[in-house]
């Protein structure tokens, strides 16, 4: 019994895992990293690296998000 109930909790944890990976964007500029939300469960720009642009300070991570890839 407690071998299935260990079962399920590492299933539950894999579950999230993946929704998280689905609905979030992940997003790493320098050394710190920021977590935003997505408007649709998508794998693309999951994980975003600008770079070093001086562009997202002034815009923002919201439109430099809004390309076309």
């Amino acid at each position: 019994m407690a071998k299935r109930i260990k079962q399920l909790i590492l299933m539950g944890a894999v579950g999230y895992a993946i929704y998280f990976l689905l609905a979030y964007h992940i997003i790493f500029i320098g050394k710190s990293v920021s977590i935003l939300k997505k408007n649709e469960l998508t794998l693309t720009d999951t994980f975003v690296n600008p770079g070093n642009r001086k562009e997202i300070l002034y815009k923002g991570i919201e439109t430099f998000l809004r390309n076309d890839s």
